[in-house]
């Protein structure tokens, strides 16, 4: 499975701008397949995908990614962690925010912001 299952994605809160999401990146995701052998993590482009996949799925734009405005990688995502993707779009750019649920508090762990 190369993406999330419907299914496993909670919407946790939902305005006319802005979605978080939230769910559990599962070992299977055929995006840590490879990458890497002895620690996956989830690459950047998965992130990217999500992005515009799940803003479109919820109506928040129609856009693909064209111009990567702003974009940094903190701490690498790994299977089974807990994930919230903060989601908003202003007319302009569509702005994201991944956190992560470790040591029992939430961290941003990638962040940025696509036209």
């Amino acid at each position: 499975m190369n993406s999330l299952n419907p299914a496993d994605v909670a919407v946790i809160e939902k305005t006319e701008n802005s979605i978080v999401l939230e769910f559990v990146l599962a070992p299977t995701l055929l995006w840590f397949k490879g990458h890497f052998p002895v620690q996956p993590i989830l690459p950047g482009v998965a992130q990217l995908d999500w992005v515009t996949r799940f803003a479109r799925a919820y109506g928040l734009c129609e856009r693909t990614v064209k111009n990567i405005r702003q974009i940094k990688f903190t701490v690498p995502m790994i299977p089974r962690d807990l994930i919230r993707l903060h989601l908003s779009f202003d007319e302009k750019y569509l702005s994201f925010t991944y956190k992560s649920f470790k040591n029992n508090e939430w961290i941003t762990v990638s962040q940025g912001k696509v036209s």
